[in-house]
């Protein structure tokens, strides 16, 4: 249940939130580095991007545009290493060619952030416990600073 949030939630992202929103956009940037990936379950989630069609007709409404792989992904999709010129020609000319071409990342980083998840899911229950517990200590100090405030008041009368 958890990974079916997580690709939709990536999903939606991609689809509508990279290019328009700048703190996402950076954000997705990071994790496809970071993680090698591209897409949610891979490249050819761009197809349906407002990234390719800003103006909200994604790219499966004129038709061809995923059969032939025309849509554009994002330089965050470039694997590392290879020159800026061929990243922008390949990635710009067309998705299938820049997968042949082997310059884009092919993987999913639906699948690599639930990897990463797994990985470290002793640290993020530690961080969930840890704010938990500070929330209710900040309840508790509230409260007694409540009741000592009212103490205060009723020794002034």
């Amino acid at each position: 249940k958890f990974m079916e949030v997580v690709e939709t939630s990536v999903a939606r992202s991609i689809q509508h939130d990279y290019g328009i929103n700048e703190v996402k956009t950076k954000a997705f940037d990071v994790v496809q580095r970071e993680l090698h990936c591209c897409g949610a379950q891979g490249p050819s989630d761009w197809a349906e991007a407002r990234y390719n069609n800003p103006d909200g007709k994604g790219a499966l409404e004129v038709g061809v545009g995923k059969i032939l792989g025309t849509y554009k992904v994002p330089d965050s999709c470039c694997r590392e290493g290879l020159s800026e010129s061929l990243c922008d020609t390949t990635r710009n000319f067309g998705s299938i060619v820049a997968v042949l071409a082997q310059t884009i990342y092919t993987d999913g980083c639906a699948s690599k952030m639930m990897t990463v998840i797994r990985k470290h899911d002793y640290v993020a229950l530690a961080v969930v416990l840890a704010i938990l517990l500070t929330e209710v200590m900040a309840m508790v100090f509230s409260m007694v600073l409540c009741c000592a405030v009212r103490r205060i008041d009723h020794f002034k009368a």
